[in-house]
């Protein structure tokens, strides 16, 4: 496997396309946190979370926008170990239509409809929804990973992965 960019861009949408949590690390003035939450994606280089408002790493990402994260799948074994790392900007999101979106494409994660998600999300003051603009993308080097059991990534093209999972990965269901 000598995994080209473009290789590695495809396995980066695979990864986004096929899972439904990620570790968000932020920093804040007691040092490095990671939170894990669900989230969607969006072209050209957006990640979707929601949070609330007081939880530290929204607190964060209020001081400083500057995010970085992991998606991979837990479940699979080392051999099959594979992630997405990836850099960016954070942001809270106010306009409705990245809100509807992110509940559509979670629907499968909850036993409500995402108009009833819509309606406590609404009601619910210190909820909010975040956008990290992502930058920079990277996948494990599974020849190195596997062959040598060195901790390496290869880049992939950021838009050209989120524009894959639009067009590959359709609103899952329960």
């Amino acid at each position: 496997m000598t995994g080209t960019i473009e290789e590695a861009t495809s396995r980066a949408a695979r990864i986004l396309g096929e899972n439904d949590y990620l570790a968000l690390s932020t920093v804040d003035e007691r040092g490095p946190w990671a939170a894990v939450v669900a989230y969607s994606t969006s072209p050209p280089c957006f990640l979707y979370f929601m949070s609330r408002r007081d939880s530290r790493h929204a607190r964060a990402i209020e001081r400083d926008p500057r995010v970085a994260g992991v998606a991979y799948d837990s479940a699979v074994t080392p051999d099959d170990a594979d992630s997405v790392q990836f850099s960016g900007t954070c942001e809270e999101v106010s306009e409705e239509d990245p809100v509807r979106r992110f509940l559509e494409q979670t629907a499968h994660l909850t036993d409500k409809s995402p108009e009833e998600e819509l309606t406590e999300f609404r009601g619910d003051d210190d909820l909010r929804l975040y956008r990290v603009t992502v930058v920079d993308t990277y996948v494990l080097d599974q020849e190195k990973w596997i062959e040598q059991g060195l901790d390496a990534r290869k880049e992939a093209l950021t838009a050209r992965a989120f524009a894959m999972v639009a067009d590959h990965y359709a609103i899952r269901t329960r």
